[in-house]
């Protein structure tokens, strides 16, 4: 990374470099598909999500008979889900993770394009697949793969409602921001929305306040957080 910035004509894209350290980024993170599962918390959420299919109780998150409180369900049903159409094994649980990092990648690029360029969308997405902390997640897989993933699209579909205002938009954004949620716990929002909101006060825009489809956003987010209500 820091040999392509040093290089790089600020007038021209980084195509020629972009393309062989985006696939040997790739390549490295994939290999973590066929290494063991760690100790500690990513062998306690493979359990969890292993009692889910062998006591066929999507309800109840449990660890040694015992009710587990810890964390909401939707990765641990995303990855019982995996286990139970593939098989399980340690491949099987650490796929679901790999592919929500691919889509951070895919995501990640095009908030960037759409709101910068495509050059600093480029340098964005190396970045994220040169970071420690995401070559870590992939390897000791726990929610924080997950959660970038489904951060960084409700981001973007927050900003294409934000900028087109399209239903399509208000569907797709609440759908990730309840994914987020239902990941790590309803403070997520602030994460997704903050920037939003503190954009518009320090730009005074007041219409998105009163906008329908805004607040319609909430109530469907709502309504796709009630399976993990329900469970509670």
């Amino acid at each position: 990374m820091i040999w392509i910035t040093k290089h790089m004509n600020p007038k021209t894209s980084i195509d020629n470099s972009f393309l062989f350290f985006l696939i040997a980024g790739i390549t490295i993170n994939a290999f973590s598909l066929f290494a063991p599962i760690m100790d500690q918390d990513s062998a306690l959420y493979a359990c969890v999500a292993k009692q889910i299919i062998v006591s066929g109780n999507w309800v109840n998150l449990m660890v040694n008979g015992n009710d587990w409180l810890d964390k909401p369900h939707l990765p641990f049903w995303i990855t019982a889900l995996f286990l139970k159409l593939f098989g399980i094994s340690a491949f099987c649980y650490r796929l679901p993770a790999f592919l929500c990092w691919l889509t951070t990648i895919i995501f990640s690029y095009k908030l960037a394009e759409s709101i910068y360029s495509k050059t600093t969308a480029q340098l964005a997405v190396l970045l994220f697949v040169c970071s420690f902390h995401g070559i870590l997640s992939n390897y000791d897989v726990r929610a924080e793969v997950y959660l970038s993933a489904f951060i960084i699209t409700a981001m973007y579909y927050s900003y294409l409602l934000y900028r087109y205002n399209k239903w399509k938009h208000v569907f797709l954004s609440a759908l990730f921001c309840a994914a987020a949620i239902l990941t790590k716990g309803i403070f997520v929002i602030i994460t997704i929305m903050s920037g939003f909101v503190l954009h518009w006060i320090l730009t005074k825009q007041w219409k998105p306040f009163t906008n329908l489809k805004w607040w319609l956003l909430l109530v469907l987010i709502l309504i796709f957080l009630s399976p993990e209500l329900y469970c509670l």
